[in-house]
């Protein structure tokens, strides 16, 4: 696989509790992809992924990933507030349309 350019892409920070709370809270779309906890329906930070799972910079529009990156979109996950400032540069502003199961079926 091409190697990305210098700087177009990161490494995805993974908490060292994911698994830990993927087991608790359950594996779900709506979970943040770096550390497994459950998010709320509502705007979020977003982070995008290339084939080699590699975080794309913000600024890097969709289109542009083959060039940029040298492989194409994986689409865009859910990031947590905490686990976002890991990511700084790398995130975009968006909206999780539901809310994850865990939050529906046990609500504070």
């Amino acid at each position: 696989m091409k190697k990305a350019p210098h700087n177009s892409t990161k490494e995805l920070y993974e908490s060292p509790r994911k698994e830990q709370n993927i087991d608790k809270y359950g594996d779900d779309s709506s979970s943040c992809i770096c550390c497994g906890r459950p998010m709320a329906a509502g705007p979020c930070l977003w982070v995008r992924m290339n084939e080699a799972w590699e975080a794309v910079r913000a600024d890097i529009h969709e289109d542009d990933f083959k060039t940029k990156t040298g492989t194409e979109s994986q689409g865009g996950f859910p990031i947590g507030s905490e686990c976002a400032k890991r990511m700084t540069g790398y995130t975009i502003k968006g909206e999780l349309e539901r809310s994850h199961p865990y939050l529906i079926n046990n609500p504070a």
